[in-house]
């Protein structure tokens, strides 16, 4: 099985799922578009040859934007997930994950794990 992920077009501006999981698995997998997670986990598992394709975006960043992230209820911030509120204890945690028996990385793919964005949330 081989995974193949293309871009098809212009990035539709800002993701607002902040904090995802995002995991690719196969054989084999080619990353050549744009795969985005602001504060979140992006993981790429090829049991064979991994690669990142000149001109691919691969981020968990969120520099330069201010995300909406969960509600303010009385000192506690919370966020929804599937109906039900949970504490937030921390900011997400920001990582890639790539293994493959084979890794590669062409010249002008970009990964990106800068820091950076803001989090708000609402009363």
């Amino acid at each position: 099985e081989r995974l193949r992920i293309v871009q098809r077009g212009p990035v539709g501006g800002t993701p607002l799922s902040v904090g995802g999981v995002v995991r690719f698995v196969a054989r084999d997998i080619e990353q050549a578009g744009t795969v985005l997670a602001p504060f979140g986990i992006l993981g790429f598992d090829a049991a064979r040859n991994l690669s990142f394709a000149s001109g691919s975006l691969t981020s968990v960043s969120a520099d330069g934007q201010r995300l909406p992230f969960g509600v303010v209820q009385g000192e506690n911030w919370q966020y929804q997930l599937g109906g039900t509120l949970l504490d937030v204890a921390a900011i997400p945690q920001r990582r890639i994950d790539a293994s493959g028996g084979s890794v590669s990385i062409a010249e002008n793919a970009v990964i990106d794990l800068r820091g950076g964005g803001e989090l708000y949330a609402y009363e």
